[in-house]
């Protein structure tokens, strides 16, 4: 399902796990822990909850900042959303891309 939102001729550069930052300690929701992925296509970021896509945006309107763990991504000014990255060094990796496609 999420390659059939894939714009035509663009192509998947990174995928990455992570889950929503929680305050505080709350459980895990009845599945388990939520899962969040966040992907890296040639032409912007796609944010996936389990599956559904709430947003995907070209890289040029994002301004994309480290904060530790977390990954905050604003589009246009405005809070697009932040994602707690799973992978060690996932959140250096995203920015690095973002700034080789020209995200802010």
């Amino acid at each position: 399902m999420r390659d059939a939102v894939l714009e035509p001729g663009k192509t998947v550069t990174g995928t990455y796990t992570g889950r929503p930052p929680h305050a505080g300690h709350n459980p895990p929701t009845a599945y388990g822990e939520p899962q969040d992925q966040l992907r890296l296509t040639t032409h912007g970021m796609q944010l996936w909850e389990r599956s559904v896509l709430p947003w995907r945006h070209p890289w040029p309107e994002l301004r994309v900042i480290a904060d530790g763990p977390r990954l905050r991504v604003h589009h246009q000014g405005q809070d697009a959303g932040t994602v707690l990255l799973e992978q060690p060094g996932a959140v250096q990796e995203v920015r690095r891309a973002a700034r080789r496609h020209g995200a802010g």
